[in-house]
């Protein structure tokens, strides 16, 4: 019965059974250590969708599995030890930080303080200026005046030289 997925009495079922082979030769791969595999795959280098295969690297075989195991260990080591480091690194480097970053806000408090007693000092300038201007003004004005009455007080008295001597 092919719509159900049950094969009818008699019939083979070929989806198990391709299954099973793959299955098997997965298998017999794994016992081989990828000889079968290897072998397969030189034969046709071209995969299913056209592109150039690339070859997997081989499976060492038992002694040298251990031996490497030996050396991912040391590799372990390392890697460890080069995180540990770059953790080091990492705390210095944000202790720097903010070393840096008080060392910055001291210096913006003192940037403002001076900012504050500069604008202060500005304004006594302008306030000074402003009042040092109005009494040369006043003094000005009063200097007009005395050189006024003083011309005047000229005028009258060779106005009265004058009516003496006539």
């Amino acid at each position: 019965n092919g719509h159900t997925g049950i094969p009818a009495k008699g019939e083979v079922d070929t989806e198990l059974h391709v299954k099973t082979e793959v299955k098997a030769e997965v298998e017999q791969v794994i016992d081989n250590g990828d000889s079968n595999l290897q072998s397969i795959e030189q034969q046709d280098p071209i995969s299913q969708n056209g592109e150039e295969r690339i070859a997997p690297e081989p499976t060492p075989p038992k002694n040298e599995y251990q031996s490497l195991m030996k050396n991912d260990d040391n590799t372990n080591n390392h890697d460890s030890n080069m995180v540990q480091n770059l953790l080091e690194t990492i705390q210095r480097q944000t202790n720097e930080i903010s070393k840096l970053h008080g060392t910055l806000e001291q210096r913006e408090e003192q940037l403002t303080q001076k900012s504050i007693s500069l604008h202060e000092l500005s304004d006594t300038h302008e306030t000074e200026l402003s009042q040092y201007q109005s009494k040369i003004r006043d003094v000005k004005e009063e200097a007009r005046k005395r050189l006024t009455r003083a011309k005047e007080k000229v005028d009258e008295l060779q106005s009265q030289l004058s009516q003496a001597r006539s």
